[in-house]
């Protein structure tokens, strides 16, 4: 089974390709320490002459978003994404090891996120998503993986829960809620019986939030994204007492929150608003700045904050991520003739280090277009069109808040239809980037169907037709799980009419042949825990099994003739690619594997006209630790490995 993927947000409505456990996204990085560059007007910038930073670790595939040190700095709790289980990095001696130990994939589809320790080190706290209610819980366990208990059972599918710290009397989580899709709240959850204090709601999801609870409790201090503009950020505090949050660090550029310090006499953040990237310092009195901010140290780039330990803050780079690739097969021999290649540089030796996604081959053969972020998935994304020839390259800022998915060219060669977020008022749907002006506009909103199943939508190649999946009728909103029977669903885009052309239980994806009369589709069977390759006539009929398998199909296309279909699936680190005759369901496995195939698997995957490339999200990702010691705040230097 794949690895799923995190932080999808609302982004993932209309997302074609795998339903319940998509691909990971990856990550980057490219770091350089020395001497800090000016200091813009204003500023001030304290010596730091005793500020140590250090590498402690490096390895694939870190997941920094999701992990806490323990406080004597010794380790890093972790997801380890080739199972889903909860983990920890041992800093001295570098390697994972697990907490938990629930199978593969395909035992058990469930999987640990946030994690933190509690103060004195004996427990970790995490969030664990929760198959039979596919919604996430609050777990607690020993740190040699003992006695776990649930602290917050889920209440549904729509309730995701983050863990951002632990107060230092040990009895409340501070924690990130989403009850459900209207509604984000800041809370302290209660370490003995999970009783929830609502410390801020708010009616939608601010973007990039983190928070960090003050060492007397008293406060919670929280980056939030300005409105309309995501890549920047201002820094708050929230009194835990009630009241309105109060800024501490605003103006231009993007304030990322590190965490109070130790004394909790001030806040440390990640900002750009120098000349430089850098770490500065503001002091705080009583949850307002008491002065202006400093900066401590530049030349620090691109920090994924992980957290404080008794006496120094750790933070994560990441050094490799997620790019579109391209390789050479041959369908008739049924061997991969070439290794993939990517089109972007995975380690940003060549510049910025940015992740390549959703790549797509134009109707003629002539370009490949996809989509290139600069830091955040999905987040202020630009369509790249490349020449097949390579003497050829555009760039255009594309008019979207965000972008989740390629659907393809427009039938027409000059627009790319794509999933997005509209600018302004957030609204989801299926957009269409005209190529000669840059302009977008919108084919169909989320709202505008009914009760749509976010990851099934797809449309017809002359793009007239969208064929989506409803929620499973009977259920209601949250209610309903994967293993259900869902309706398939035919929609004219011009007059709005829809029927219900076939009912699928099980549903994880849906692609349409290139003549637009055959949809192939993928379902998982919970009971056997297989996965299944089905065709459906587009007119309407019953699903015809084509084949079935515990390993699921991480990407999956039609060969240009109609007579195949391709899928990739991914088992150990290995990409492998299969062929299934449409006619009798042979399946032929091609000669050879695609590596690397750690963190993309063969997402995203499309074959070119010729019948011979294949492009498609693959690559390794890698990060490393770092640790910053003496700190202003901060005792003696922490354990050393």
């Amino acid at each position: 089974m794949s690895i799923p993927i995190r932080r999808l947000w609302a982004l993932a409505l209309l997302l074609p390709g795998v339903a319940c456990h998509p691909e990971l996204e990856g990550k980057s990085f490219a770091l350089a320490l020395s001497a800090a560059f000016p200091v813009a007007s204003g500023a001030t910038q304290q010596s730091t002459s005793d500020l140590v930073i250090r590498r402690v670790w490096e390895g694939v595939e870190p997941d920094f978003w999701s992990a806490h040190p323990s406080p004597d700095g010794r380790f890093i709790t972790e997801t380890d994404w080739t199972t889903g289980d909860l983990a920890v990095i041992d800093l001295q001696s570098g390697r994972l090891e697990r907490l938990t130990d629930k199978g593969s994939w395909v035992d058990l589809s469930e999987w640990a996120e946030t994690s933190v320790f509690s103060p004195d080190g004996q427990k970790v706290a995490y969030t664990w998503w929760h198959e039979d209610d596919e919604g996430y819980e609050i777990r607690m366990m020993n740190v040699d993986g003992s006695e776990m208990r649930v602290v917050l059972e889920s209440p549904g599918s729509q309730f995701y829960a983050m863990l951002e710290d632990w107060s230092a009397d040990g009895e409340q989580l501070l924690t990130l809620l989403w009850p459900d899709e209207e509604r984000f709240q800041v809370a302290l959850v209660s370490a003995r019986d999970g009783e929830i204090q609502v410390l801020r709601e708010w009616s939608e999801t601010p973007l990039f939030v983190s928070c960090d609870l003050s060492p007397d409790g008293r406060y919670v201090a929280c980056d939030l994204a300005r409105e309309n503009v995501p890549e920047e950020r201002d820094i708050f505090v929230l009194p835990v007492g009630g009241g309105d949050p109060v800024p501490v660090v605003e103006g231009a550029g993007e304030d990322q929150l590190m965490g109070w310090a130790p004394d909790g006499r001030s806040l440390f953040f990640h900002s750009d608003r120098g000349l430089t990237e850098g770490i500065w310092m503001v002091p705080v009195t009583d949850g307002r700045a008491s002065g202006d901010p400093v900066l401590l140290r530049g030349d620090v780039w691109r920090m994924e904050p992980i957290g404080f330990s008794r006496d120094a803050f750790f933070f994560g780079v990441t050094t490799q991520r997620l790019q579109v690739h391209t390789a050479l097969v041959d369908l008739t021999g049924n061997r991969i003739v070439s290794p993939p290649f990517p089109v972007e540089d995975p380690s940003g030796a060549g510049g910025p280090l940015r992740t390549s996604s959703f790549g797509a081959w134009s109707g003629d053969g002539r370009y490949l277009a996809y989509f290139r972020f600069p830091r955040m998935f999905t987040y202020n994304p630009k369509l790249v069109i490349r020449s097949v020839s390579g003497d050829e390259t555009r760039t255009i800022d594309v008019p979207l808040a965000r972008v989740a998915g390629n659907r393809g060219w427009s039938a027409d060669g000059n627009g790319i239809l794509v999933n997005g977020v509209a600018p302004g008022d957030d609204r989801v749907g299926i957009f269409r980037i005209d190529l000669r002006s840059g302009t977008t506009r919108a084919i169909v909103y989320r709202e505008d169907l009914e009760d749509a199943v976010s990851w099934t939508a797809v449309l017809s190649p002359d793009g007239r037709t969208l064929f989506y999946a409803r929620r499973p009728e009977g259920s209601e909103s949250g209610s309903w799980t994967s293993s259900m029977p869902f309706p398939v669903v035919a929609r004219d885009l011009a007059s709005g009419t829809e029927r219900v052309i076939a009912v699928v239980t099980g549903l994880m994806s849906l692609v349409i042949s290139p003549d637009g009369g055959t949809l192939a589709m993928q379902t998982f069977d919970r009971a056997t825990r297989t996965f299944g390759i089905a065709v459906l006539p587009a007119s309407g009929g019953e699903p015809r099994e084509l084949h079935r398998a515990e390993d699921q199909m991480v990407g999956f296309t039609w060969t240009p003739d109609g007579r195949h279909l391709l899928g990739g699936t991914l088992a150990e680190g290995t990409s492998k690619l299969w062929k299934f005759d449409v006619r009798d369901g042979t399946t032929t496995p091609l000669a050879g594997t695609l590596e690397p195939g750690i963190l993309g698997g063969l997402a995203s995957l499309q074959i070119h006209p010729d019948g011979r490339h294949l492009t498609f999200e693959s690559g390794e990702g890698r990060g490393e630790i770092w640790i910053v010691e003496n700190l202003p705040g901060t005792g003696e230097a922490p354990y050393s490995p």
